[in-house]
């Protein structure tokens, strides 16, 4: 589903200051859709490159099956909770159109497109290609820390508070941050001087 993405300083790359990103974040039921688990719930946040948010979603997902225990302690979300939350068919056209002429930002990539793509399958939509960037995959190679999970990762960048929160815009800090520390403005190459006839 989504295409490996690298901001890069080369002449042919792109200026990440230039593009907008949809960050998204996805709870789910377990950790395999080949074992049948699905989403249960899902926060978008389409932002600038320079944190402007331009549209945000959040929503519990009916992931249409129990919710196991051991995944209920890892984010809280009980049965009961999405009774009567929309079923992912109702969402996804919201967020295919927040992710369109984005790149995707999110933090362990595979794991997101994994429950993504099988999600899109289930209601037509096999085979997107959208531009993706991991932010594990960025914080690994940019920084030496003990630990790259998310709330390590985001305390990259303090000015967004709430260390430890899983939250989507504590995602969205990330690839800020990374942009802000990593990427020094790009300028154009000087044309070469003319000389004269």
């Amino acid at each position: 589903m989504f295409v490996p993405t690298y901001l890069t300083r080369r002449p042919d790359g792109l200026d990440p200051r230039a593009l907008q990103y949809t960050v998204v974040d996805l709870e789910t039921t377990g950790t395999r859709t080949a074992h049948g688990d699905r989403v249960c719930e899902v926060a978008a946040i389409r932002m600038n490159a320079d944190g402007t948010v331009l549209e945000e979603m959040s929503t519990l997902v009916h992931p249409e099956r129990p919710i196991p225990a051991g995944s209920r302690q890892i984010h809280g979300i009980d049965d009961d909770m999405v009774a009567e939350a929309p079923r992912f068919a109702e969402i996804a056209g919201t967020l295919l159109s927040m992710m369109r002429d984005t790149v995707v930002v999110t933090h362990n990539r595979s794991f997101e497109e994994e429950f993504l793509d099988s999600e899109f399958a289930r209601v037509g939509l096999a085979g997107l290609r959208i531009p993706g960037l991991c932010t594990l995959t960025t914080v690994r190679s940019h920084t030496d820390m003990p630990a790259y999970g998310l709330p390590e990762s985001s305390s990259l960048c303090p000015a967004h508070g709430r260390r430890g929160s899983t939250a989507p815009w504590t995602t969205a800090a990330t690839p800020v941050a990374c942009s802000r520390r990593c990427w020094p403005p790009v300028r154009p190459a000087s044309p070469a001087p003319q000389r004269p006839a």
